[in-house]
Formats: C-alpha cells, structure tokens, sequence
C-alpha cells in the first residue's frame, strides 16, 4: 500500500549568531507510521549532529502521522566555524520499510561578531575626575557587508575581572571621551578600558586597554556628582550623566586592599581582591 505524506521546514530565526541555538521544525504527515531523520551540510561537509541537542532520528506513530505532527530539532552553532549557511535536511521513510516518502531542506546563516578591532586612550595617565580621557577604537571587520556600520559601546573597570560599567552606550560613534575614577593601589592605579564593538544581529567582540588614573589631593564626591549631573542634565546628555555616575560608584565603592596584594592572591589561585576589604576574590 502507498504511503502518502508531507514534510515541511520552518525556523525562528534563518540567521543566528555563533554559539547560539540552531532551531528547526519539521511539520509532517502521512497515512501510516514513519520516521524521520535530520542531518546537515556545512561547506559541503556532512556535519556530525551527535552533540545536538534534541534527537536527530524521531518515529510519529500512525495516529499522530495521520493527524499531523511538529518534530523540534535543536543544536549549537558553537562547532561552525564560518559564516557560510549551514544546509538542514529531514528525510520522512515509511516504517517499517524504510522507504523514502519526502525530503525538505532549510539553510541557516551563522553569523560571527565582529573582530581585528583595537581600542586606545590618551592620555595615557591622569588624576581622577580631573583628566578627561579620550578613548578610540578603529580596525574593526565583518565577513558580512550587510552589518555595517557597527555600533560600539564603552566601559571601564579598576579591576581586570569587572565589574565593567558603562562609559558611553551602544552608538555608531567610535569614540568617547570622559573623566574616570582613581584606579586600586593594588593594581598600580590601573583602570582598564573596554569597547565593545556590535553588528546589527548584537553579535559582538571586545578589545581593552589601560590607563593610571591617580587619586587626586582632595576630592568632594557628592559635590562632584551633582554639579556633573546638572551640567549633562542642563544639556540633555544622559550619556555622559551614566559615565559620571558609573565613575562615582567605582570611586566610593573601592575598599582597602593592602593586606590582600596581589602576589598574595596569586599564590593562593585567588582573584584579586576589589570588592572586600582586604580579601582575595
């Protein structure tokens, strides 16, 4: 007996950035039982589909055949390592004779974030919430002409393992400039610089540099602070009230770690102290 039968292929997204999830559905039907079998083509390759995250082979009972029935299928775009598309095909047999009933097939594009980008700073050294620094980046490539122009947005930190907060938000501008917070004593007065440079899938790649920023002779934070936020505020720069006040919340929330130096940290396979007084992270 002929077995009649359907098979077709939809996804949520037919671009997806790399190391997210792959999804597809295959919607089928058919007049008996049937099996399916999913595999793929990456640059011509078969591609193993043994880390996917849902099965590549699936039965649908006669009854759920003759109803219709949607196979999920989920796997990491982590293992693609270009941007070509990736060719998905489900294949439909009849059960138990393994014939072939309908094939469909669906490419999806990976996309990679950008990369080759740099960010510096000048000067290189200064006082806090004194020196204003200027931060640029440039060299930045997409194997996708359709991205540009990219985005970028900057952050800073006075440890290299964060937290980072925001300089400057997500524009086409590849520039900021700005006044930060002194850097720790344990760091040698590092503050390190962050962009991050995003296409228009949100895709992004990150590069930093650092700077000395001292502590200054004397300093009134509250002071600071407001007469900043009613200069930007006056001149509807909300960007630059986020950077002042990122600065003031590194500035006084920096504690004391001079009994937790960093050779000490080290030696004991901690992370450096910068968040409680005297204590390796």
């Amino acid at each position: 007996t002929s077995v009649s039968s359907t098979v077709s292929l939809t996804t949520d997204r037919s671009i997806v950035n790399s190391g997210s999830n792959i999804q597809l559905t295959a919607t089928v039907q058919a007049s008996s039982a049937v099996y399916g079998v999913w595999t793929a083509k990456h640059l011509g390759t078969t591609v193993s589909l043994q880390s996917a995250l849902t099965a590549s082979n699936v039965s649908v009972a006669a009854r759920a055949a003759a109803t219709g029935t949607s196979l999920n299928f989920r796997m990491s775009s982590v293992s693609f390592a270009s941007s070509s598309a990736v060719t998905f095909t489900f294949s439909l047999y009849a059960s138990p004779t393994k014939s072939l009933l309908s094939v469909s097939s669906m490419d999806v594009a990976v996309n990679f974030p950008p990369y080759g980008g740099s960010v510096s700073v000048t000067p290189s050294s200064g006082a806090a919430f004194s020196t204003v620094f200027f931060a640029s980046t440039v060299n930045w490539e997409d194997d996708s002409g359709s991205n540009y122009p990219l985005r970028y947005d900057f952050r800073f930190a006075t440890s290299s393992s964060g937290p980072f907060l925001l300089l400057q938000d997500i524009t086409v501008s590849s520039f900021a400039s700005t006044a930060l917070p002194s850097g720790l004593a344990q760091n040698d007065r590092q503050v390190w610089v962050v962009v991050r440079a995003y296409d228009y899938l949100q895709a992004f790649a990150s590069a930093q540099t650092t700077v000395v920023v001292t502590v200054p002779a004397s300093f009134d934070a509250k002071s600071y602070l407001l007469s900043e936020i009613g200069r930007f505020t006056s001149s509807a720069n909300s960007e630059a009230v986020v950077s002042t006040v990122g600065g003031i919340v590194s500035y006084i929330s920096a504690v004391d770690c001079s009994a937790a130096p960093n050779t000490v940290c080290s030696a004991l396979n901690r992370a450096p102290c910068s968040t409680v007084a005297n204590t390796c992270g």
